[in-house]
């Protein structure tokens, strides 16, 4: 379906600022949202790892406050803006060893889309999720 037909029936926008507490509130509200949705609890865990890697990584390596916009129809679509708009953005390729750079690369394996769009003196990173086997848990 295009995006421009898509129906979404549950939204949240969330102003934080540039500490790693926004990633807790951003899973919290995330948490919240999907539940109020239906959505079953494995398919909410994998939202909530896409936010807290892409809430992190705007925190911790843009080091900027975020918009987090959380939008629900047949999928959840997530978007982390940031203020480092020329900022570099890439999977990086790691080892056993490190200890951190996965993000990316695991919010890609999650994800059935994900992207980034640039604005001026921004960029927002997005992804796309669909409940896995058709679905949302039935809330009967």
């Amino acid at each position: 379906m295009p995006m421009s037909a898509m129906v979404y029936t549950h939204d949240l926008t969330m102003a934080l600022p540039c500490e790693r507490l926004s990633v807790r509130t951003s899973r919290r509200e995330l948490d919240r949202l999907l539940r109020a949705a239906g959505w079953a609890p494995l398919d909410v865990e994998r939202a909530l790892l896409a936010v807290t890697e892409l809430v992190a990584n705007a925190v911790v390596h843009a080091r900027s406050d975020v918009v987090v916009r959380c939008r629900v129809g047949g999928h959840l679509r997530l978007e982390v803006t940031d203020t480092a708009g020329d900022a570099e953005l890439r999977a990086r390729s790691v080892t056993p060893e490190h200890m951190d750079g996965r993000g990316l690369s695991l919010v890609e394996t999650i994800s059935s889309r994900w992207g980034v769009e640039r604005g001026p003196g921004t960029k927002t990173v997005w992804c796309e999720l669909a409940p896995a086997e058709a679905g949302l848990a039935d809330t009967g």
